[in-house]
């Protein structure tokens, strides 16, 4: 569930870097082209490493941001399956 999220969540980051810098999420050459132009300018960054990842996995996962949020909502509820108490009797005797 983690990695399915941090994806989702680099998607949501992307797209609000493209809307920051008043590109178009809707049109996905548009949307790349301002991420490159918005990487370039932060080459100097200490956290260009972790930006360059950011838009990496924009790039990648960004055409299956339906098929990540069903997967997601499905390893949610397995999860919350997972965790729920099965109820035991408890016998108190002397």
């Amino acid at each position: 569930y983690r990695t399915v999220d941090r994806k989702l969540r680099n998607i949501v980051y992307g797209n609000t870097i493209i809307l920051r810098e008043r590109g178009r999420i809707d049109d996905p050459a548009a949307a790349m082209a301002t991420l490159d132009k918005w990487l370039a300018k932060q080459k100097k960054s200490p956290a260009f490493q972790y930006y360059r990842n950011v838009v990496n996995d924009y790039r990648k996962n960004r055409p299956k941001e339906a098929e990540l949020k069903a997967e997601a909502e499905n390893l949610y509820r397995k999860l919350y399956q997972a965790v729920r108490p099965e109820p035991f009797i408890v016998e108190i005797s002397r």
